[in-house]
């Protein structure tokens, strides 16, 4: 039995979603090809009259959807299969990542950007029920997605206050709790990003808040407010853009390693020679903060009419602070995944993975190990953080000094 949905990009038809006995197919309304106002879903599917088959079109469209554990418990909340991507989107994909948002056939995204206010009592409820109920479905009225496997919500914040859309209403930032397993974890990603911003790296405006329980609040990348309106940005992630189902999305899993990342970075990004030095520092602020969490959905592409760009970086954690946190790289240096064990001639290495000149490598390797030390210190004084959260902090900065020394001595004097 064929299934289908409409598929908008900006509001404005682009094409239709199939489902049959072949799988997912996807072709472009021929008002949307013609349009000025082009823009591809993906890098992976082009301005063309041609209907795409499953195997570019299911990658781009099950990336949308909230992964492993996550999605069952949604699938299961929502009383679907969790198998069952086609469905999964028909019930949830209305305010997606990027611009795009799906509808039943012969039906449009509702016009309506409607909002329910969420003052501290209703979030204190919804945090209550989070470990039965995900924080994505409370509403069964709300059609929304985030890709990832952590516990968290789309929410709208509009001069200092919070609320929660309905039906596809477009948001402005993403709200998660504490990590059932990673302590503190609000503390460890708002602080990180803090830093990032401190040593310069593009990344989005993060801010802790309390309401009966820690909470991180990130702005999205993806909204833009223009005149009091929110625009969508169309971004996708790395995933997407190399073709890679969810379940593939880490190295150790089949997925993009570093050498492959930058390699689509380079086919895509406008201008990538001078973006280069971005992703390079993101990779270096990764090893020295402990971040061993890191795959292809962690990098995202902005696509307009006339350009695709890096995205701002965002879920930079320090995980090797934890107990039970990985012990190895999940995207190898050099081909090396023991952090302790990365040498100057696996950064090298690396320079030539990504098809790089070393002096550009080691400069900012250099910059970073002597400046991330100073910057954390500065950034842990700003940030106003309770006892515990400044304990957890504190362990942070111990590894950035750490993995900075470490760095700093492979790398010899200059």
């Amino acid at each position: 039995m064929e299934k289908a949905l409409s598929v908008f990009l900006h509001r404005v038809l682009a094409g239709t979603l199939v489902c049959d006995g072949n799988g997912l197919s996807f072709r472009y309304a021929r008002r949307w090809l013609a349009s000025p106002a082009f823009v591809p879903l993906s890098v992976t599917l082009p301005r063309s009259t041609r209907r795409y088959d499953h195997k570019v079109v299911y990658p781009y469209f099950e990336n949308l959807l909230p992964e492993s554990s996550l999605r069952t418990e949604i699938a299961k909340f929502r009383g679907i299969d969790k198998t069952d991507v086609f469905e999964l989107l028909e019930k949830i994909a209305g305010d997606c990542a990027g611009a795009v948002s799906l509808a039943l056939p012969g039906t449009l995204p509702s016009p309506d950007a409607a909002y329910v206010p969420l003052g501290p009592r209703a979030i204190k409820a919804l945090l209550a029920q989070c470990d039965k109920v995900p924080l994505l479905t409370p509403d069964a009225r709300r059609r929304a997605t985030l890709a990832g496997s952590a516990q968290k919500t789309t929410v709208l914040l509009q001069r200092g206050a919070i609320a929660g859309g309905q039906d596809n209403a477009p948001t402005t930032h993403v709200l998660k709790p504490d990590s059932k397993t990673l302590p503190q974890s609000t503390a460890n990603e708002a602080f990180c990003m803090k830093l990032a911003a401190r040593a310069g790296l593009p990344v989005v405006t993060p801010e802790l808040l309390r309401c009966g329980r820690p909470l991180f609040l990130i702005a999205r990348s993806d909204r833009v407010v223009v005149n009091g309106r929110i625009r969508r940005r169309h971004e996708i992630d790395f995933c997407q853009a190399g073709n890679y189902p969810s379940t593939r999305k880490y190295e150790s899993d089949g997925g993009p390693g570093l050498a492959r990342l930058f390699s689509l970075a380079a086919q895509f990004v406008t201008g990538w020679p001078r973006a280069r030095a971005a992703l390079i520092s993101w990779v270096i602020f990764n090893y020295l903060i402990g971040n061993r969490d890191t795959h292809a959905k962690n990098l995202s592409l902005t696509i307009t009419r006339d350009r695709v760009k890096l995205a701002p970086f965002y879920d930079l954690l320090s995980t090797a602070i934890y107990p039970g946190g990985e012990k190895e790289l999940s995207l190898k240096i050099g081909g090396q995944a023991r952090a302790h064990a990365v040498r100057r001639e696996h950064w090298r290495r690396f320079a030539r993975d990504i098809a790089t000149d070393w002096p550009l490598v080691e400069r900012l390797a250099r910059d970073l190990a002597a400046g991330l030390p100073v910057h954390a210190r500065a950034v842990i004084a700003d940030m106003g953080l309770d006892r515990a959260a400044k304990r957890r902090v504190d362990t942070i900065v111990r590894l950035i000094v750490a993995q900075s020394r470490h760095l700093q001595k492979e790398l010899g004097p200059s």
